[in-house]
């Protein structure tokens, strides 16, 4: 985050302040529940054997959960989580859910 004046941080979109702008606040600190985060995630194709899933995800999880990568990605307002195959389809399950609701109740239509 630069402090040169050219761009002004007003907000943070996520759960959490920003590690580089601890002093700015979130969305959520007003409007409680709000969370609106980009994220990426790695997936597989169906019917890849198990053992291969679990030693991707295992190496995978292993570098994303490492300090070394906290510490290269956190001033780009990155919160590193890795997570299970099973952890990722339970919380995209759940965020296509939230999504669905909150475009649902504003009549959002896909043309």
């Amino acid at each position: 985050m630069s402090n040169t004046g050219e761009l002004k941080l007003i907000a943070g979109a996520s759960a959490q302040r920003l590690s580089d702008a601890p002093q700015v606040a979130t969305i959520a600190e007003t409007y409680p529940s709000f969370d609106v985060m980009a994220f990426n995630a790695m997936v597989a194709p169906a019917g890849v054997p198990a053992p291969v899933l679990d030693k991707l995800s295992g190496d995978i999880r292993a570098v994303v959960n490492s300090r070394e990568f906290a510490e290269k990605v956190s001033h780009l307002g990155i919160f590193p989580l890795g997570s299970t195959p099973q952890e990722l389809d339970a919380w995209m399950h759940k965020e296509i859910a939230r999504w669905k609701e909150i475009a649902t109740a504003a009549d959002l239509k896909a043309d």
